[in-house]
């Protein structure tokens, strides 16, 4: 009896075990299936969530900023609100939140946030970037990064690059053939737009000698955001392009073309040999796009007689087997610049290139890394290459059409009249018409973008910053005149001190066209920190000042003078104005 009431109590011991373990597996199974729910429920919340953004930005777009937001929108087996915040005149916050599988019964929820401004990308890969005026460096500057220009490079003693220097093959700089139009008989040549239709644009010409061609520039203007454009340089077959003749290909990025026509520039590596009068086509290469697409200028009374008898043509498709070639109605607009001058990077005692050196001469120089060249003297490189190919000349980070488009929205916005020559707290967006001239230790807040007419000059420990609310974008201070850092020192020109963030300060003074090439920026001793931009001037910079990126055409370092170059400036982007599209502003997407 005893052996048998034992016998039950482990039988029920054993069912009992079983059943814990049933029990266990089942719960388990259940929470898994219910974690597995709960995360398939907030993954549907995000998909929400974003589906909300992209409305909001197209929205945005479609309504010329009027856009609100939304209560609540059903969409698949949830739904989404939209709430739009100001920040600025040019900058909005969106906040979206999806929810499974409605608001007023969430299971889950998700919120996205980002910041959308009317803008563009530009890109300053270089601590210095300089244009045909060519770079002066004095005893003990310093450059920490790297440095690109289109003209000599020389350096006094001890000076450094602890980068890369690139000096490109000089480019002539009156232009070979050019087309163009006067207002009244000037046209738009749509194409990018429709299916089928006006895809590949050719432009005929013909080169007035025998030699390379460097640069083109085509005049252009952008309906949205369109993509980026592939121009070619195609042979001639029978008064048609010929796809079997690609003599070279370049890159034109949509972010240097604006909704205003401007001449924009395309630089082909290696730059083709073309023959004098012979026929040669530009193509330039799209894809389809109703909202996105493209305008080149046109000349509706055919002034450029050096492609005849052949017009412009356009194509649905350049490459096809056996491709039709239409005729356009008019010349298009665009400039070709052939040949080039010798340049060099030449040094002195001390001089050190921390990276690379490329030039077509280099000189007295110190390189950690290679020496790329054609002709070198006195040159101590980690490595030599000799017969090098010379470096093909840059475009300048901003485009004369950029610059262009930032003082009609700054027009556009308000016009002030009348010189300013107190310590303002704060300047609006807007034209000033008239000079600038701060007093010493003020301290000035700036939308953007500010254009001014006449000079700005800075005494000494002034500030001038972009407003807070710009957050991680940047912003444009244009002068068409010079602008003078006096000698008081220590004159900053600031972003809204979030990473990413900066304010440009550009001058549009022309040194180019004044016989004693007259500066368009001053910089005077000690202490002087910012950005600076003058795609048509020349920069002086004086001693002991530290800047973030200089771009000129021309520019002057004295002794001691240090670039510290940002990284974050290889993908600035600049809030624009009213008339611009809206667009994400890289580095704000939040998720909650």
């Amino acid at each position: 009896m005893n052996q048998s009431g034992q016998i039950v109590i482990l039988a029920l011991i054993a069912v009992a075990v079983v059943l814990v373990n049933v029990l266990i597996i089942i719960g388990g199974g259940l929470l898994v299936t219910q974690s597995s729910t709960n995360s398939i429920s907030q993954s549907q919340a995000i998909n929400l969530a974003e589906a909300g953004i992209d409305k909001a930005v197209a929205t945005l777009n479609a309504t010329a900023g009027a856009y609100t937001g939304e209560e609540e929108i059903p969409l698949g087996n949830g739904s989404y609100s939209v709430t739009i915040t100001s920040l600025n005149p040019t900058t909005k916050s969106i906040q979206a939140t999806g929810y499974i599988p409605s608001k007023t019964n969430p299971e889950a929820q998700k919120t996205v946030k980002i910041q959308v401004s009317k803008g563009m990308g530009a890109a300053f890969n270089y601590g210095l970037q300089i244009g045909d005026g060519g770079l002066s460096m004095s005893n003990n500057a310093v450059v920490n990064g790297s440095v690109y220009a289109n003209s000599n490079i020389s350096m006094s003693n001890n000076a450094q690059i602890t980068g890369d220097a690139y000096v490109g093959g000089g480019i002539q700089p009156t232009a070979d053939q050019t087309s163009d139009c006067s207002e009244l008989n000037c046209g738009d040549f749509q194409f990018g737009r429709t299916a089928g239709g006006q895809l590949d644009i050719a432009q005929g010409f013909k080169p007035s000698e025998t030699t390379v061609l460097n640069k083109i520039l085509l005049k252009l203007k952008k309906v949205g955001t369109p993509p980026d454009l592939t121009v070619r340089i195609l042979g001639d077959q029978n008064g048609t392009p010929n796809k079997n003749s690609v003599l070279a290909s370049a890159t034109l990025t949509a972010a240097l073309t604006t909704t205003e026509y401007g001449f924009v520039d395309v630089i082909f590596s290696p730059a083709p040999s073309l023959t004098v009068d012979t026929l040669y086509w530009i193509v330039i290469d799209t894809s389809v796009n109703s909202t996105n697409y493209w305008n080149w200028s046109m000349d509706t009374l055919q002034g450029y007689t050096r492609d005849n008898p052949y017009s412009p043509r356009w194509s649905p498709n350049w490459q096809a087997s056996s491709p039709t070639w239409s005729p356009i109605p008019g010349d298009l607009g665009f400039q070709t610049f052939m040949g080039g001058v010798t340049t060099s990077l030449i040094g002195a005692n001390n001089v050190v290139i921390g990276g690379n050196a490329h030039a077509n001469t280099l000189q007295d120089l110190i390189v950690t890394g290679g020496a790329y060249y054609q002709t070198a003297s006195n040159v101590t490189a980690g490595s030599m290459h000799p017969n090098s190919p010379d470096p093909i000349a840059q475009s300048m980070s901003l485009s004369a059409a950029n610059i262009q488009e930032w003082k009609d929205t700054a027009t556009a916005l308000n016009v002030y009249t009348g010189d300013i020559t107190n310590c303002p707290a704060a300047l609006a967006a807007g034209k000033y018409v008239g000079n600038i001239s701060l007093p010493s230790n003020c301290m000035v807040v700036v939308d953007s973008p500010i254009y001014v007419t006449g000079n700005l000059t800075l005494d000494g420990n002034d500030v001038i910053q972009l407003n807070p609310s710009y957050g991680v974008s940047s912003g444009t201070f244009i002068v068409d005149q010079i602008i003078t850092f006096n000698s008081g020192s220590g004159n900053k020109i600031l972003g809204t001190s979030s990473n990413g963030s900066y304010l440009i300060l550009i001058s549009e003074f022309n040194s180019r066209e004044i016989s004693d090439h007259k500066s368009a920026v001053v910089i005077n001793n000690n202490g002087n920190i910012g950005i600076l931009y003058s795609n048509l001037g020349a920069i002086d910079v004086s001693n002991n000042n530290t800047f973030t990126s200089i771009s000129a055409w021309k520019l002057n370092l004295e002794n001691n003078v240090i670039i510290n170059y940002d990284q974050g400036l290889a993908s600035a982007f600049f809030s624009s104005g009213p008339s611009g599209s809206y667009t994400v502003v890289k580095g704000t997407y939040q998720l909650k």
